[in-house]
């Protein structure tokens, strides 16, 4: 699995009865139902993410003199980064 992935363990070897997309002004999600009768829920929470760049424009034509790192911003939510 590759760097930012992370993987659902509890969902492992498990079979799936049922699974659905929310996708709602207000909520948007993955829910998979199992056959054992457990689920699992997976929010998806829209993110904005910003990339500063630093340009020289007086000759016509753009010159980029500075990128910054981008930074993601998630509409005022307080969200763990991926480990």
């Amino acid at each position: 699995m590759h760097d930012g992935c992370t993987e659902l363990k509890e969902a492992r070897g498990r079979t799936v009865k049922k699974m659905t997309v929310v996708y709602d002004e207000e909520f948007c999600a993955v829910e998979v139902e199992f056959e054992d009768g457990y689920s699992m829920n997976v929010d998806i929470i829209p993110a904005l993410q910003i990339r500063p760049q630093f340009l020289y424009v007086a000759t016509g034509d753009t010159e980029i003199r500075r990128n910054y790192k981008a930074r993601v911003h998630t509409m005022g939510l307080n969200i763990e980064p991926f480990k």
